[in-house]
């Protein structure tokens, strides 16, 4: 925990002072100093013969080469201490208020985080659709940028889609006989060469660069998420305080999901989705 505690099962005798080794769940032996002994109850023992029990303040390399092993799933909070901190402001406590809901997964992503700098970690929603993931979790301006940056990636497919679906597919006449304005557009796009030497750059460029989107959402979400948590967390703790307002619950209201902004977003998509094909009959 965030005192250098961790609870171990023993199998020989052990005193305070000696040097131990712990065999940990993937079969890796770790070996730490014992500085202090407590029971269950919180008192302190000069050794230990059976049973469950904490050591303190053992070396703090030990503890982190045990961590994640020492996560409590049964626990919101994972059994981590809820007034570790994060940053001067923001604790355990106060960024699983901030999260609501999936904090099981959040906490140890980010204590990781917190501990070695280390930036990357999955997040499967995130790399599918991380417009809407950032919606969700009440990060709008970044979703927009996202969804704006996706449209703009995706106008080299949608022209070669648009042409194909006009010629291939016969949809040129219907859609001329509907909207008989746009005819010298769908006609400039169904005569459009997708097989020339700089549309084809163009297209592999979007391609590459919408695989380099991909992972970098998937893989960087969740710190972006993280950054966004402390942020954001610090000022409302600090405003709530300053207020007189209960700071769970100003960080509870604050945090959490938005169903709203997902459906809003997912209205933008395909939104963006007909503006992308407008452009196209524009610019062609």
């Amino acid at each position: 925990d965030a005192e250098g505690r961790c609870r171990i099962e023993q199998r020989n005798k052990f005193s305070v002072g000696e040097q131990i080794e712990i065999m940990k769940p993937d079969g890796q032996n770790v070996e730490v100093t014992v500085k202090r002994i407590l029971n269950e109850d919180g008192e302190e023992q000069e050794s230990f013969s059976n049973g469950d029990t904490f050591f303190n303040n053992a070396e703090q390399n030990a503890m982190e080469t045990m961590y994640p092993y020492m996560l409590n799933y049964s626990d919101p909070l994972c059994g981590f201490s809820p007034d570790e901190k994060y940053d001067e402001d923001m604790t355990t406590k106060d960024i699983a208020d901030f999260i609501g809901s999936n904090t099981r997964f959040y906490l140890p992503k980010f204590r990781v985080m917190k501990a070695t700098k280390f930036k990357l970690s999955f997040n499967i929603p995130a790399m599918l659709f991380p417009e809407f993931y950032f919606a969700y979790r009440k990060m709008p301006l970044l979703a927009f940028l996202v969804l704006l940056i996706k449209s703009i990636i995706s106008i080299p497919s949608s022209l070669m889609g648009m042409k194909i679906m006009l010629t291939e597919y016969g949809f040129k006449d219907a859609l001329v006989n509907m909207y008989p304005s746009f005819e010298a557009a769908l006609t400039k796009v169904a005569e459009f060469s997708v097989t020339g030497g700089s549309f084809n750059m163009l297209y592999n460029i979007s391609s590459l660069v919408s695989w380099v989107v991909i992972f970098i959402f998937a893989t960087l979400s969740n710190y972006f998420y993280y950054k966004n948590v402390i942020s954001k967390g610090s000022k409302i703790k600090k405003s709530a305080a300053a207020s007189g307002i209960n700071v769970s619950e100003a960080l509870k209201s604050a945090g959490g999901t938005s169903a709203a902004l997902l459906v809003t977003f997912i209205v933008l998509y395909f939104l963006s989705t007909y503006a992308v094909m407008a452009a196209i009959l524009l610019i062609v």
